[in-house]
């Protein structure tokens, strides 16, 4: 005589099957939101880094006396801090001399061995919340006397670029994250110093019920090589 399953039987089965379950499912959450705060964080970085390689290279082939800077901070509430209030951000603008064109002959001048610069390359930081670095060539009626001095809010740091005088070119967003953008001269020692902070919002992070927010901060000290007399 076969003998089947008793409602008691049944009830406990069901319920370790249930406590298994909701181990997987757990176990399955959990490595979930690590994946998802992990990439955020390395989106942060990764951002971050392609950002101060550009700035880190149009700078270096730089001069310094072709270096300007517009100190700006603006006042915003920024998502999932609204409590705070408003906040105040450095969101800078930074202008140095370029060439368009490196690889063309006439790039490098061949009797100083210095380059023949024919444009100026801006960044900027836009005033949204949550702010954009923007990265522009521009090219006015005459490049020289340095520094650029049409370089202004007014005239080179709108929250919509198109609206920038002078551009050439394609302009470029680095990043969609922006927390703030620091941009300073420092006049002794010839160095550009620039504080870039990156800010990304996520899902909840791992083994919390806290979201993820996270920032994300560098500082480049560059020094402008073709900047003469050396320091």
């Amino acid at each position: 005589m076969k003998r089947g399953f008793s409602l008691l039987e049944l009830c406990v089965s069901l319920g370790i099957l249930s406590f298994v379950l909701l181990g997987i499912f757990g176990v399955f959450e959990l490595g979930q939101s690590s994946f998802h705060f992990a990439s955020l964080r390395q989106g942060l970085q990764s951002e971050a880094r392609v950002a101060f390689y550009a700035l880190g290279n149009d700078l270096r082939h730089s001069s310094f006396v072709t270096v300007t800077t517009v100190p700006r901070t603006v006042s915003v509430i920024l998502p999932r801090q609204e409590s705070r209030g408003n906040q105040t951000l450095d969101r800078d603008g930074l202008c140095t001399a370029g060439v368009e064109n490196w690889e063309s002959p006439g790039a490098i001048d061949i009797h100083s061995g210095f380059p023949n610069f024919d444009s100026f390359v801006v960044y900027y930081g836009t005033s949204e919340p949550e702010g954009r670095l923007i990265r522009q060539v521009v090219r006015p009626a005459l490049v020289g006397p340095y520094p650029n001095a049409e370089f202004s809010l007014v005239n080179s740091m709108h929250d919509n670029p198109l609206a920038n005088s002078s551009r050439v070119g394609v302009t470029r967003t680095l990043s969609k994250r922006l927390l703030s953008f620091r941009a300073r001269r420092d006049n002794d020692s010839r160095l550009v110093v620039v504080l870039l902070r990156l800010r990304g919002m996520g899902g909840a992070k791992p083994g919390t019920g806290a979201r993820a927010d996270e920032t994300f901060e560098l500082t480049l000290k560059t020094y402008p090589e073709n900047t003469y007399p050396r320091v």
